[in-house]
């Protein structure tokens, strides 16, 4: 993330060849910029999930006023329905 960037949190998801292993990462804008390393490429029951504050997403900038009430809602991405989506996709490149 650049200084130029309106973003605020990145969230990518690194992918070993070798062994399909993923890596969920998540980052977050400010210094120190935060990382955050989920694993979850072997199978393994849930929940899995990254979560972070909604506030996040305002970093540096004001909230909007109609959002005030809601700034600690969390936002949760579930990383097993990601994986099974990855799957997929990886099976469909390997047959392609």
């Amino acid at each position: 993330m650049s200084d130029e960037t309106s973003v605020q949190v990145a969230i990518g998801i690194k992918i070993f060849p070798t062994s399909l292993n993923r890596t969920a990462i998540l980052r977050l804008r400010g210094p120190p910029a935060q990382v955050t390393h989920v694993a979850f490429g072997a199978p393994r029951p849930g929940p899995l999930q990254i979560v972070f504050p909604l506030a996040l997403v305002y970093t540096g900038v004001n909230l909007p006023a109609s959002l005030a009430g809601v700034a600690d809602a969390e936002i949760s991405i579930d990383l097993i329905q990601l994986r099974t989506w990855i799957d997929r996709f990886v099976e469909e490149e390997e047959a392609g």
